[in-house]
């Protein structure tokens, strides 16, 4: 059994409408059956299959917990317009387009292709994947240059030296800001991504095959067999 191929459900062999005690119980059980010193002829493979019951249960807890503790449409719509104010923030100062911008979205939303939980209307995306890509990789287009750090502007001193260290000061100064900037909007996503019910849903399901994949080992074959046929092979 190839642990890694596995939906959550299957880890833990419990059906998609479990309880949380039939979650407890399912957890008990697997963490005694693959416990590496349960498994001393195989413990690399128990580390494994271990590993993968405690994400699963992890995965079970954070998602019930979500799922019933937060107002799903006044999550979303919070963190949507949020993360819509920022864009359009970096696009007055020559970042990407609002049009461009991947959006948070709704409950509806596909993480990516491989997805099997969707509504109709977003069988083709966006997908919630592609926002939390853009957003934990956040880099600002902003120069922070109306921010002065000394008393005195730069433009007003007259002692070139002088200048020229005010001017070196505030550079240094907006690069940390910069930074700091960047780091709080990236933690911000990451942190939203981590308590995502669509994450955590994505995560439980089995995932469905990649677009086209069927077409592809079927236009593999053909090739394959084309080539056999010209080679005289039968």
């Amino acid at each position: 059994m190839d642990f890694e191929k596995l939906s959550l459900y299957e880890v833990l062999e419990v059906s998609e409408d479990a309880t949380a005690d039939d979650l407890k119980k399912a957890y008990r059980k697997k963490v005694l059956e693959h416990h590496p010193d349960k498994n001393l002829d195989d413990t690399d493979a128990a580390n494994v299959r271990f590993s993968k019951v405690q994400e699963a249960y992890e995965a079970f807890s954070l998602y019930q917990q979500l799922s019933h503790g937060l107002d799903a449409k006044t999550l979303f719509t919070l963190f949507d317009g949020l993360f819509r104010c920022i864009a359009y923030d970096e696009s007055n100062h020559g970042g990407r387009s609002m049009g461009t911008t991947p959006r948070f979205g709704g409950m509806c939303y596909r993480w990516n292709a491989r997805d099997a939980s969707y509504c109709d209307e977003h069988r083709n995306g966006p997908f919630i994947e592609d926002f939390y890509n853009h957003w934990t990789n956040f880099k600002t287009k902003k120069s922070f240059d109306w921010m002065e750090f000394c008393d005195v502007r730069a433009q007003d001193i007259s002692d070139p030296r002088i200048r020229r260290a005010v001017n070196k000061h505030n550079n240094l100064t907006r690069q940390r800001y910069k930074k700091d900037y960047e780091e709080i909007v990236s933690d911000l996503a990451r942190n939203l991504r981590n308590m995502d019910v669509r994450h955590q849903r994505y995560l439980l399901v089995p995932k469905a095959p990649q677009p086209n994949q069927a077409n592809q080992n079927k236009n593999k074959k053909n090739k394959k067999n084309k080539k056999k046929k010209k080679r005289g092979w039968w």
